[in-house]
């Protein structure tokens, strides 16, 4: 199967900053990073290629699925299956273990207990934050409650990973330790990692860097 991740045309929703006619090839087992100052469109340029937005024109490609020719119905399980997210401020849910919050993804999924608790601390413990499993997010710091997120975009061995200015609250230390997470998983399993960002300290964990400047991709 042809595992490439590839986006080619524009869009945007609402309120987004507009992408225009990007010409984008991701392969598996490489970090790209995008970088750009806010409202240059990196953020629509992950919904484009996540699925969560369907191109104005053009076409998404991610393991040789059409994305933009998925019925609004079938696009969840779409992104369950082949995209792994992780935001800015890991949107975890409050109520729920470090632990929980990864079985919901696997519950997702179709993966139910015990092996789903069993996947989860395996990946808690793989992004090092096993000590983590049975605390809630508020007890976390901010570099635990990402390395949790990262855990959970990987909880479904996506295709694509997707990361929305993923170090962009945290010191630098915990950045790093965080960016590092997200290389490993690129380089050794085979995943194709986007990360979008206007952070200067991550530059040396990408393979390739790209500029986005008023929705326009530039090496």
């Amino acid at each position: 199967m042809d595992r490439v991740t590839k986006v080619y045309g524009s869009g945007a929703r609402e309120g987004q900053a507009a992408v225009r006619e990007v010409s984008l090839r991701v392969d598996p087992g490489e970090l790209l990073l995008v970088e750009g100052p806010s409202g240059s469109g990196k953020t629509t340029l992950l919904a484009l290629a996540g699925g969560l937005l369907a191109p104005t024109s053009g076409h998404v490609r991610v393991a040789g699925i059409a994305v933009e020719r998925l019925a609004p119905r079938d696009r969840p399980a779409f992104r369950c299956r082949h995209v792994g997210f992780v935001f800015q401020r890991g949107l975890l849910v409050e109520a729920l273990s470090a632990e929980e919050n990864l079985e919901v993804a696997l519950h997702a999924a179709g993966l139910f207990r015990p092996e789903s608790a069993r996947r989860a601390r395996a990946l808690l413990e793989r992004f090092g934050v096993a000590h983590c499993a049975r605390r809630a997010p508020k007890s976390l710091s901010g570099g635990e409650r990402q390395r949790v997120a990262v855990a959970r975009a990987f909880a479904n061995e996506p295709t694509l990973v997707l990361a929305d200015e993923p170090t962009g609250s945290l010191d630098g230390a915990a950045g790093r330790s965080v960016m590092q997470a997200l290389a490993e998983a690129a380089h050794e399993n085979g995943r194709a990692v986007v990360v979008v960002s206007h952070d200067p300290r991550i530059r040396s964990f990408a393979d390739r860097i790209l500029e986005m400047v008023d929705g326009c991709l530039h090496a």
